[in-house]
């Protein structure tokens, strides 16, 4: 039975582009239903075979088969056949040839790791001004206002960074060296007064970086950090008010614009405005320009502190925790303690109970200025 596979020279001119328009027609409609030679087509495109090799091979093949065996009569797609597998081989070749010459790249084994799974961070919740401005402030008894944040504030000194320390120290002048409290004599009031003083100086808050005061709040000194001004962008009103225009005119309707006018205020003053505010407990007011602040200075720890009362006071709690997560993650310290007790209450306000436990223990193995008040804490939380 004579096949009707398409010959070599048929695959190789059409390969080539030399077939009549007629002829190449004929050819693609025998691909679309022939596999075999739809296959051999595609080696001619990756190994192309001369006129003269395709008789070799023929030559050969009649040499070993029968000629009206399988062989004899499929010899094309044979070929071509042939032409993918030598492409395949070469291409194998060439990704696995080393040059002599070529570094010899070893790549270290992977060895597995017994490491606990990562925990995914918390997405950062985005709250819109519509939603500050609808909020609802919480519980008057519960809100931490400007009087009880006073109240709250652990006393706090502060140390000049190496850098800044003077090249030259004056020795101080020698103390009488202290005599110990000998509570063995003293009468069980004075025992219990000593040991209060001792407790209160234990538990006073040593910034690692320099701290100033605004509204008798404290903050960070940011002087020798920041360099760029806060950048606001105001509404402004502008044009002839309609009883200066030209009486003449038809309609005395004035020429009122509106326009944007930029300025830009120091950090140090612009922070002064907003605590201000704090002061007054304008929590909306004051969170929007903390808001501001954290837009040029991600990792400004006094606006994501009192940022995180405001949205307390607001009764955004998760947006609190956010905030005050970010104040405990900084490697400035000064509002750790204050960060974390803050983050117990605002765990407590979203119902999360177990999460506040495990803050309050930690305040009180800290043994820090919160350490009696998250005691009591816990008794109410059992």
């Amino acid at each position: 039975m004579k096949s009707t596979c398409l010959t070599g020279d048929e695959l190789e001119l059409y390969h080539n582009d030399q077939l009549s328009q007629q002829e190449k027609h004929r050819v693609e409609q025998h691909l679309v239903d022939c596999a075999l030679c739809s296959e051999a087509l595609a080696g001619f495109a990756v190994v192309p075979i001369t006129g003269g090799a395709i008789a070799d091979l023929n030559s050969r093949i009649d040499a070993l088969t029968q000629p009206s065996g399988f062989w004899a009569t499929n010899k094309s797609w044979i070929i071509g056949s042939s032409g993918v597998i030598v492409a395949a081989a070469a291409i194998i070749i060439a990704m696995n040839w080393n040059n002599p010459n070529d570094p010899v790249i070893t790549t270290p084994p992977v060895i597995a790791e017994n490491h606990p799974p990562e925990t995914m961070p918390e997405e950062e919740l985005v709250v819109t001004e519509e939603e500050i401005d609808n909020a609802e402030l919480i519980a008057e008894e519960e809100l931490i206002t400007y009087e009880k944040t006073l109240e709250n504030q652990p006393a706090t000194t502060d140390e000049k960074p190496l850098a800044e320390a003077p090249l030259e120290v004056q020795p101080e002048p020698a103390q009488p060296e202290a005599t110990p409290i000998d509570t063995m004599t003293m009468h069980p009031t004075e025992v219990d007064e000593a040991a209060a003083i001792e407790v209160e100086t234990s538990k006073t808050v040593k910034s690692n970086v320099n701290i100033t005061y605004m509204v008798d709040l404290k903050v960070v000194d940011y002087s020798d950090f920041y360099t760029d001004d806060i950048k606001e962008v105001k509404q402004e009103l502008s044009g002839t008010p309609a009883n200066q225009e030209n009486k003449h005119t038809e309609v005395n309707a004035g020429t009122i614009s509106f326009g944007l006018e930029t300025i830009y205020i120091p950090y140090e003053e612009y922070l002064e405005r907003v605590m201000k505010k704090f002061n007054k407990n304008h929590f909306k007011a004051a969170i929007k320009e903390y808001r501001i602040i954290i837009d040029h200075f991600p990792d400004d720890i006094n606006a994501h502190f009192y940022g995180g009362l405001c949205y307390y006071n607001i009764g955004k709690s998760k947006k609190a925790i956010q905030y005050f997560d970010k104040v405990l993650n900084n490697y400035i310290n000064t509002f750790d303690q204050e960060a974390m007790w803050y983050k117990a209450l605002a765990l407590m306000q979203k119902g999360n109970d177990d999460e506040a436990r495990e803050v309050m223990h930690t305040i009180v193995n800290n043994n820090g200025f919160y350490a009696e008040r998250a005691r009591k804490k816990l008794a109410e939380l059992r």
